[in-house]
């Protein structure tokens, strides 16, 4: 139950799965995907909290960003992840929570961030790991595949002329490292949460905070 001066709602669907794909199923040494771009909703968030003049290149309609469906996407995924979960708390929740549940950890690079993300940490003075680490999501699916089955997963993904991005692998050691522009960033004890902050504003210092403590040599 909530709160609130303005009235809100929410939805849920509920459904049989013969063989549904859960969190659970992460091995150290598969490689980590993720559909889409990195930081459409953190843009979002930060457009509305600090309004700057230079446009960016989102697809906007009415005002609001729309986040596609990945349904051609969730076919494949459905037929060789060993995992899934989507990133609407953010990407390194995403991660962290596959960690959390499969008893393991991960290394990542090469986040694929969306360009008007990149323009708006520039504006605002800020490293766009704050796009990776942001818990306004962007409901993009990341999830796992085997070395196994990781060839035969690619040849499918390019039959089908769609697109998914590497971002790393899941580690054995209970690691959580981001590597980006040649620094290596450990989230090891990563624990913010926006809902714990009675303001936005503290919670964009601590993590501001964190993240500068996080960044060290690659």
């Amino acid at each position: 139950l909530g709160v609130s001066g303005s009235w809100k709602y929410t939805g849920i669907c509920l459904g049989y799965a013969a063989s549904p794909l859960t969190r659970k199923g992460a091995a150290p040494g598969d490689s980590l995907y993720l559909t889409g771009q990195a930081g459409t909703g953190n843009l979002m968030a930060a457009m509305k909290l600090f309004p700057v003049e230079k446009e960016t290149s989102i697809p906007m309609h009415g005002g609001r960003i729309q986040f596609p469906l990945r349904m051609k996407e969730s076919e494949i995924i459905k037929a060789f992840a060993g995992c899934c979960i989507d990133t609407s708390d953010g990407v390194l929740n995403a991660l962290i929570t596959l960690a959390d549940i499969n008893q393991t950890g991960f290394r990542v690079s090469h986040i694929p961030y969306l360009e008007g993300g990149r323009q708006i940490c520039s504006l605002l003075a800020k490293p766009q790991s704050f796009l990776f680490a942001g818990e306004c999501g962007e409901y993009e699916l990341l999830f796992t595949v085997s070395k196994k089955r990781e060839k035969e997963f690619l040849n499918e993904v390019a039959r089908n002329q769609l697109q998914f991005t590497y971002i790393g692998e899941v580690s054995e050691t209970p690691e959580r490292i981001l590597m980006e522009d040649g620094n290596k960033l450990d989230f090891g004890d990563f624990n913010l949460s926006a809902r714990g902050f009675k303001s936005i504003a503290d919670y964009l210092f601590e993590l501001t905070k964190y993240i500068a403590h996080a960044q060290g040599p690659g």
